[in-house]
């Protein structure tokens, strides 16, 4: 058992290193893409100007990719300190941020409950980034979202829904399943 447990915070010490080092390594490395890119978007010639710029986006969705897995990594490692939180309070502070970022968004709050849930704060960031991905993949002339609170027995259901394209069969089995495949895989992100 003791070999067992030393073997395994031996491993977690290495993962954790592992992981430092990758997030260091492509935050240099994209920093250097966004410094040729911001060049290329300084330049005569439009279409190399316009070239510069997607790259420049894509460098700094990757970047934030990297911190928002550092984040994840944080709460997945942090002490479980659930709370009693109002769904009221908690679907109307996490949309009004949102109002705030985007104030083009129309955001529709319904919380179908009387009763508070015990969750662990990072709820509030969870909320938050299925509202913001929602306003941001938004088809509509108008970005729309709605959050809806309903009792389920034991537990309480949060849903966002929007009216975006939402993500295609395989790529829905790929997250259900958790594992990819040669012949289904994750389609990744467009330059567009």
């Amino acid at each position: 058992f003791k070999e067992d447990v030393t073997d395994r915070k031996r491993t977690d010490r290495l993962l954790q290193l592992l992981n430092r080092v990758v997030r260091h390594n492509l935050r240099n490395d994209m920093n250097v893409i966004m410094g040729w890119s911001a060049t290329l978007a300084d330049h005569d010639d439009p279409a190399v100007a316009d070239l510069g710029r997607r790259i420049n986006t894509t460098a700094v969705d990757l970047f934030d990719l990297s911190e928002q897995a550092r984040t994840l990594e944080d709460h997945a490692r942090s002490d479980r300190a659930p709370e009693r939180i109002d769904p009221v309070a908690l679907v109307e502070t996490v949309a009004e941020q949102q109002r705030a970022a985007t104030p083009a968004a129309r955001i529709e709050c319904k919380v179908e409950t009387d009763r508070d849930c015990c969750v662990a704060p990072e709820i509030e960031a969870a909320l938050s980034e299925l509202l913001t991905n929602a306003i941001e993949h938004n088809d509509g002339p108008e970005p729309w979202a709605r959050v809806t609170v309903t009792d389920d027995g034991e537990w309480l259901q949060f849903v966002v829904v929007d009216d975006g394209s939402g993500i295609d069969e395989m790529e829905s089995r790929v997250i259900a399943s958790g594992a990819e495949t040669a012949v289904e895989h994750g389609a990744g992100r467009d330059l567009e």
